[in-house]
């Protein structure tokens, strides 16, 4: 087990123990950076990547929850991340995890 805890891991093989499986799990999780849930937000729409939630913020300070579907939620992540851009839909279709029905194309 110790070679696995410093080593790069090759394949796992089945069948394979659980003991090794764990011991795999651990070594990549200590090379792996933490990653914390972000939140992309311009003006007053939030886009929460932890709970997938996206809300808006009223003047009066209201924060409203806008229910969304998984493709309604990569689109809007996508034109998010590209502000005053005009993206065709070509680009749409294109996009990491956009699809063409995202788009109804």
């Amino acid at each position: 087990m110790r070679i696995l805890l410093v080593e790069d891991e090759p394949d796992l093989v089945k069948p394979f123990g659980m003991a090794e499986l764990l011991a795999r799990l651990r070594a990549l999780q200590r090379r792996s950076p933490q990653i914390q849930p972000e939140k992309l937000q311009i003006a007053n729409l939030s886009l929460d990547y932890g709970s997938r939630t996206v809300s808006y913020q009223q003047p009066e300070g209201d924060k409203q929850v806008i229910p969304l579907t998984n493709k309604e939620f990569q689109l809007l992540e996508y034109f998010m991340r590209h502000p005053n851009q005009i993206l065709t839909s070509e680009q749409l279709r294109t996009a990491p995890n956009a699809t063409t029905d995202t788009i109804g194309g």
